[in-house]
């Protein structure tokens, strides 16, 4: 099998940054803050006016510029995130420019998360001494140490996935895999990766759905209507997630698709 040459490293290390210096940035703005003012209003997904508010800090102004700091590193980063989503998926690229309510930097956030939405490249730990032929990566391995175990991330054959195992990784496949406490490791994996989920909810689907994208928002309208029309014991807030989730695998279904026609085309040439 040929397997997709493109390399998404540095997609993935630049997104990996960026919710490092968001979560640094988030925390800053936590303990500085002393309340907010509003500079707007949208829509939220139950199609409700609300205010759009905004921090506003107080601290002295080493702590202040430390703060816009990040904020200025953060914009930063996105823009060079989408210069690689640009390089390693271009025709996800032109996917986000005539889909409307797409964010550029929202695409490059979730395929930073992913990879190849078709190709997966998985990878495991081994503890004890590294196999024969590994290669370490220095901010992933570690070596023998006082109280530290040897451990290496071993990163093995890239495969092909279907879509149902992307849906699954996503956290939108199985409905009744929820993540739950006290769950296994496998039940933990079965439930699909938790970032994954939260960005195409917060960043994708929602977006998609404030913008009414006809696409994507009148199949989510009936899909909410079926869901109180069969099940009428459901809440209102779960009628909307369950149509939300068959959004987000409608939309998973049409980046893989896009990603496998142009995976065949390279296989091709």
């Amino acid at each position: 099998m040929t397997i997709e040459p493109r390399d998404y490293s540095t997609l993935r290390r630049l997104t990996r940054t960026y919710w490092d210096l968001q979560r640094e940035r988030i925390a800053l703005g936590n303990r500085l803050s002393i309340g907010n003012k509003a500079v707007g209003e949208f829509t939220d997904p139950f199609g409700k006016k609300r205010p759009k508010r905004q921090a506003v800090i107080m601290g002295d102004d080493l702590e202040q510029e430390i703060h816009d700091g990040l904020v200025g590193f953060e914009k930063l980063l996105s823009k060079e995130m989408v210069v690689q989503m640009e390089v390693v998926a271009p025709e996800l690229s032109a996917f986000v420019e005539r889909t409307r309510g797409l964010g550029a930097h929202s695409m490059a956030k979730l395929l930073g998360q992913l990879g190849h939405p078709v190709i997966a490249t998985p990878a495991r730990w081994q503890n004890g001494k590294a196999p024969k032929g590994h290669v370490c990566n220095p901010l992933r391995c570690k070596k023998k140490a006082k109280g530290v175990e040897e451990r290496h991330l071993i990163v093995l054959e890239p495969r092909r996935r279907s879509l149902g195992q992307l849906w699954q990784y996503c956290g939108v496949g199985d409905a009744s895999k929820r993540r739950r406490k006290g769950m296994t490791a496998e039940e933990a994996m079965a439930a699909g990766r938790a970032d994954i989920h939260a960005t195409l909810s917060a960043l994708i689907v929602d977006k998609l759905i404030m913008a009414k994208n006809p696409d994507y928002y009148n199949q989510y309208v009936i899909d909410k209507d079926q869901a109180k029309q069969a099940h009428p014991d459901w809440s209102a807030a779960r009628c909307n997630n369950h149509a939300k989730r068959m959004m987000a695998k409608q939309f998973l279904a049409d980046i893989y698709d896009i990603s496998k026609e142009a995976l065949a085309l390279e296989v091709a040439a």
